[in-house]
């Protein structure tokens, strides 16, 4: 197994998108009045949090390039490459983001489609959408073995 750049997998990249709609959605309640400074300090962390995760991805991508860089000067110094020296590009990021982001569209598209096309319980196809609410007597929901929940 080989490990990558922390942030730049799906998961990673979900939550830097979800952090950085957190604020639009924020004014959305805003402009319904349903907001609290509680919630704004909250997503103000997270966007942080987001933005610091970015920002580690590109330093760590620029160090690697600039290592990079220092060894092909070194290997051209001491005769080793023929070739005309070239820095590198900061690409190792953006290669690694991009295709995490092209993975998860991919997931996102796949569950999607298997919603459509797998049948439900009644072995129809899942129409979009479909919610089952659950009772509002008040007592508890208890799962079973199965699976399936029970109101006692």
């Amino acid at each position: 197994m080989v490990a990558g750049l922390p942030g730049t997998g799906i998961g990673g990249i979900f939550y830097i998108l979800l952090a950085f709609t957190m604020p639009f959605v924020e004014l959305y309640h805003l402009a319904r009045g349903k907001s609290s400074a509680k919630r704004w300090r909250m997503i103000l962390m997270q966007v942080c949090n987001a933005a610091g995760i970015m920002g580690g991805v590109y330093l760590t991508g620029w160090l690697l390039a600039c290592g990079l860089n220092f060894y092909r000067a070194m290997a051209i110094s001491n005769g080793g490459a023929g070739a005309t020296f070239q820095p590198t590009a900061n690409i190792i990021p953006a290669a690694s983001a991009y295709a995490a982001v092209a993975t998860l569209c991919g997931l996102i598209l796949m569950t999607y489609v298997l919603r459509f096309v797998l049948p439900n319980d009644k072995g129809q196809p899942a129409t979009g959408g479909t919610v089952h609410p659950l009772p509002r007597t008040g007592r508890a929901v208890l799962p079973t073995a199965t699976g399936r929940a029970v109101i006692p």
